[in-house]
């Protein structure tokens, strides 16, 4: 095993806004999309984790988060002007509580952005990185609702790191020399039944604590254009093959034995041998063809 100083997030900042050009993020169903990648070589249907927040929703399985906003005209407005205050005025509140929603999101084994440990960050609330989904009128009661999304990570994401810090030595696993063949696609990491949560930095590791990946090692070049994994839910009947080629898509198949406290998805040895088996297994997760499959 090797010592190495992990690095953690010291600053991160928050742009909370509206655009109305481009999609939000990498949309599923994109050919290099990881949940598709996963379906087609397995032909499972991988249903997206979704978690509701106050104030909206993270799309675990997309890398979105999407607010929800409402609106009411003013009394003295009637017709297409009260429609358009009532619609204007629910996507403010939406960029307001996309701010909410953020805060809540899990940075990682430090806890949420708004209690990351070892650092610090700012919640910089702008006129910029949203993207209308949808706005309903109600005549009756002269309300309007809109929903507005955002990618976590990417050119217009939430996510930006300002700052890095080295912290203190954690033991890390030796990866031996890569095997040669074809690489798998995709890497799926079973977690069901282990109340598996979904963190925006996400953290591999032995049975005795040794550090597996981390995204932390790819954060300064990478984390801000995507998240590390996605996170899906699949039935606990339905069966993951441990290896599956189809429509020319590789994917290999784990199974974690628990997840700590700190969120590490732990790998026995057993797994951990089929993973370092695996023809490029450490850059497929590097460059985040990882699925985590949880029970939603």
């Amino acid at each position: 095993m090797k010592y190495a100083k992990p690095i953690v997030i010291v600053a991160a900042m928050l742009s909370v806004g509206l655009w109305f050009d481009g999609a939000a993020g990498q949309p599923a169903g994109a050919t290099d999309d990881p949940v598709t990648i996963a379906h087609e070589a397995t032909g499972l249907t991988f249903q997206a984790n979704v978690e509701k927040i106050r104030g909206g929703e993270i799309n675990w399985a997309r890398g979105t988060v999407c607010a929800v906003g409402t609106g009411k005209a003013r009394e003295d407005l009637s017709g297409r002007r009260a429609e358009l205050m009532a619609k204007r005025g629910a996507y403010i509140v939406a960029a307001r509580n996309a701010a909410l929603v953020l805060a809540g999101v899990r940075v990682g084994p430090g806890g949420r952005f708004e209690n990351v440990r070892n650092g610090w960050i700012r919640a910089d609330v702008t006129l910029k990185g949203f993207r209308e989904l949808d706005a309903t009128y109600d005549p009756a009661t002269r309300t309007a609702t809109a929903r507005m999304e955002i990618p976590i990570c990417g050119v217009r994401g939430a996510v930006s790191v300002l700052g890095l810090e080295g912290q203190k030595a954690r033991r890390f696993w030796t990866w031996p020399k890569p095997p040669t063949g074809a690489e798998y696609d995709v890497i799926v990491i079973d977690a069901r039944g282990l109340a598996c949560r979904p963190s925006v930095l996400t953290r591999i590791s032995t049975a005795d604590g040794q550090c597996v990946f981390d995204t932390a090692e790819v954060l300064a070049g990478d984390l801000p254009r995507r998240l590390s994994a996605r996170y899906v839910t699949l039935p606990r009947n339905m069966k993951i093959p441990p290896q599956s080629d189809h429509r020319r898509r590789r994917c290999l198949g784990i199974r974690a034995v628990r997840v700590d406290a700190d969120g590490a998805i732990v790998l026995d040895q057993a797994n951990l041998n089929v993973l370092s088996q695996a023809p490029d297994a450490q850059q497929t997760l590097r460059r985040g063809k990882l699925l985590i499959v949880t029970d939603g």
